[in-house]
């Protein structure tokens, strides 16, 4: 730098003094260049003194100032320089403390950070920790200087090796933390930043809770259920052993909820779980699958006895009754049973036997419990053939309603008839209603099966009325199924609208069994039946879970005394009492008395005797065909006794 600096000035010199050498006058070369070299020197020796001289002094502290870690202030500007100088060394100073308390600001950083900041050497072994990492340390049971617990090292080596960012979660005893791993490979070092997601791993329990678990029982549900039993069929068939799959699913839970309302019935639910919880083995899975269905997984059977008595241990411990506030309810169960790998070698195979099994063991009241046979898919098939049927019936118009004729018990006279539906089947005639109706309620098609037979009912009864007999009235029956239908009311006022018939005309009945399903609604839809002015039955009175609590709530107009209670009398003294008693009860609360079944003289003698008020049954005549009802009809009255 210099000697190009004395080169620069020495040539300027020659410059200088060359118009004065080729001048006239022109002194000799040697006095010539000996003035060059004069001013060259003064020159030197002037910028040296005012330029070169601080220059090198500001260089010189500069240097000691980077070197110099502390943030000294003023370590720069020292006497009296050139004003560009001092400025300039101002600058740096001021350049130097800034740079200074940013470094200083940083270097605090990870000391003041409120989570874990760790740095380690390529071996893992921990060069610096922050005071937030102390529990992370603790639950290492490390310090400074120490390498890193476990596998941790070769975790560093792979961060390391593959120079990427990596995450890692890990569970402290009371928390969990987030570590970041960030390799630095200009430092040879990897850095660890944490952060607590204990929050965020509470959260994501409970929605895996939510997920696996049914909220009412705290029990696994189907989804787990399901994922258990695929587990454990690859264990059974790695160890060659015997696997059961029970579905228990509990008898007449909706009366439950009819009679003690939704939350006895969610009590009784959660203390079913618990009672079957204790029955079983750390082994064993308890699950709730559906509504008031349970799945049990059994492992490790040893023989179908085993699994037929543990079956039966089962539905014995739900045999006590269920103590719910001051209510005492009785609720049995039945067992379906599929066996590994007899029945089935996949989870989903071995629920549908399962099911199918539990089905056929809920068609005895003697047969709790069933293990599923290769029949029962037949069975399930044929089923599934007479539900399409029967759809196509009710498209095709291939179902009936005959009528059965109902007599009053005083002057004798014909007061009204039961609409009753049949199947004419194309190819295999009259199918029984003990057949279709059931699968009909089952499937939903009794919707469209109940506003066939209303219609057909309500035409003919238009028809009769307009023939003459303008009192007579006409029964239909609802199912439980079409009592939950929002738009039950309007079909019914519309049909009533198309025929012209005065609501009075219709009596609609309903089963015990209809009204407990859902109590509340079904009276809500009984009081606007009987606002429009249409009469209202309760079939079957007495079949059921009768309660006079619930009896003088419903707005009937008449109660069926069931045929069960009609087929011993005279005879039967407990029959009689229960007519004589039901008769009294319609009678004080306002309500006609209606007695099916009745088939023989003795049968009327009696019940007109108790003081029912009308009469149903084959000694006034079947069900028939409406061109065969007005035969029925004249031969109907009351005989002499």
């Amino acid at each position: 730098m210099c000697w190009r600096l004395t080169g620069v000035i020495f040539l300027l010199a020659t410059l200088i003094l060359a118009p004065f050498y080729f001048s006239a006058q022109a002194p000799s070369l040697a006095l010539f260049a000996s003035l060059i070299l004069l001013l060259t020197v003064v020159i030197m020796l002037s910028l040296q003194l005012v330029l070169l001289e601080p220059v090198l002094v500001l260089r010189k502290r500069v240097h000691r100032a980077i070197a110099d870690p502390k943030p000294i202030p003023d370590r720069v500007r020292a006497g009296h320089w050139p004003h560009e100088l001092g400025d300039l060394a101002t600058d740096l100073d001021q350049l130097l403390e800034a740079v200074s308390g940013h470094l200083t600001s940083l270097a605090r950083f990870p000391d003041e950070n409120s989570q874990p900041v760790l740095r380690v050497d390529a071996e893992g072994r921990l060069l610096y920790a922050n005071k937030a990492s102390a529990p992370l340390l603790g639950f290492w049971h490390i310090a400074i200087g120490d390498v890193l617990p476990q596998s941790w090292p070769d975790v560093i080596r792979r961060v390391r090796a593959e120079h990427k960012t990596q995450s890692v979660d890990l569970k402290l005893p009371s928390s969990w933390l987030n570590l970041t791993l960030v390799p630095l490979p200009e430092a040879e070092v990897v850095n660890l930043y944490a952060i607590d997601i204990t929050e965020r791993k509470a959260y994501e329990e409970t929605l895996r809770h939510q997920r696996n678990y049914d909220q009412l029982t705290e029990l696994p549900n189907l989804a787990l259920f399901q994922d258990r039993l695929q587990q454990s069929l690859v264990e059974a068939d790695k160890d060659q052993q015997r696997l059961a799959v029970m579905i228990l699913g509990l008898r007449d839970f909706s009366t439950i909820n009819g009679l003690a309302g939704h939350e006895a019935g969610d009590q009784v639910l959660c203390e079913v779980g618990k009672r079957l919880q204790a029955r079983l083995s750390p082994s064993m899975t308890l699950a709730r699958i559906g509504g008031d269905l349970f799945g049990i997984l059994v492992p490790d059977c040893t023989s179908v006895s085993q699994v037929a008595e543990f079956a039966d241990a089962l539905l014995a411990t739900l045999s006590p009754p269920f103590l719910v506030g001051d209510q005492v309810l009785h609720c049995g169960a039945r067992i379906g049973i599929a066996l590994y790998p007899e029945d089935g070698a996949d989870y989903s195979v071995l629920l549908s036997h399962a099911d199918l099994a539990l089905n056929s063991a809920g068609r005895g009241t003697d047969q709790c419990v069933h293990f599923f046979v290769a029949g029962l898919n037949q069975k399930v098939q044929q089923r599934t053939q007479r539900i399409r049927q029967l759809d196509e019936a009710i498209t095709d118009g291939q179902l009936e309603v005959w009528y059965q004729p109902q007599i009053s018990a005083t002057s004798g006279e014909i007061e009204g008839a039961e609409a009753l539906v049949r199947w004419r089947h194309p190819r295999e005639g009259l199918i029984s209603p003990a057949e279709f109706i059931p699968l009909a309620e089952e499937t939903g098609l009794v919707l469209p099966l109940g506003e066939t037979v209303l219609e057909q009912a309500c035409q003919q009864v238009a028809d009769w009325r307009s023939a003459g007999r303008g009192q007579l009235r006409m029964a239909v029956n609802l199912s439980a199924r079409q009592l939950t239908d929002p738009q039950l009311l309007d079909k019914v006022i519309a049909v009533l609208e198309r025929h012209r018939l005065p609501a009075a005309a219709l009596e609609l009945e309903i089963t015990e069994s209809a009204v407990m399903a859902d109590t509340a609604q079904a009276i809500a839809v009984m009081r606007r039946f009987v606002d429009l002015g249409v009469r209202l039955a309760l079939d079957d009175f007495g079949t059921g879970y009768s309660s006079l609590s619930y009896l003088k709530q419903l707005p009937l107009h008449k109660i069926k005394i069931d045929r069960a209670f009609v087929r011993a009398l005279p005879d039967d003294a407990q029959d009689l009492a229960l007519c004589r008693a039901v008769v009294q009860i319609g009678s004080s609360m306002g309500m006609r008395v209606l007695a099916e079944g009745c088939e023989t003289q003795a049968h009327v003698d009696c019940l007109v005797d108790l003081g029912v008020d009308a009469l149903q049954g084959y000694y006034y005549g079947k069900p028939v065909p409406a061109q065969d009802f007005p035969a029925a009809v004249a031969g109907a009255g009351l005989p002499k006794r």
